[in-house]
């Protein structure tokens, strides 16, 4: 579900699958940026991923990912088990989706 409009071909997602969720910026060029994820059913606090020096706010079973440095989605099927694919495929299968209305909005420069 798109959050919110950015400048151009940027947008903020929320996806929901399988009891889990993710918050995603979709790019018309540079792809799917991930800025975090949840496992509602995870009762351990929120952290920063690579960085838990620093109290996050969030909910439990939050991990939340630098802004200036987001993984692509590629790289979290690689860092997380497969019990995470099903809100994988439907953060791919939602930017594919709206992909064509980024690629456009990019080529205008805005929204």
């Amino acid at each position: 579900m798109i959050e919110s409009f950015g400048a151009g071909g940027n947008w903020l997602f929320k996806t929901e699958s399988a009891g889990r969720w993710a918050k995603w910026v979709g790019h018309a060029d540079a792809g799917i940026k991930v800025s975090s994820i949840c496992n509602p059913g995870d009762p351990r606090p929120p952290f920063r991923w690579n960085d838990r020096s620093h109290d996050v706010i969030g909910v439990s079973g939050q991990i939340c990912f630098d802004l200036s440095n987001r993984p692509a989605l590629k790289d979290l099927r690689d860092d997380f088990g497969t019990e995470w694919n099903p809100l994988w495929d439907t953060i791919q299968e939602e930017y594919d989706d709206a992909h064509q209305q980024l690629k456009a909005g990019h080529d205008r420069g805005s929204w």
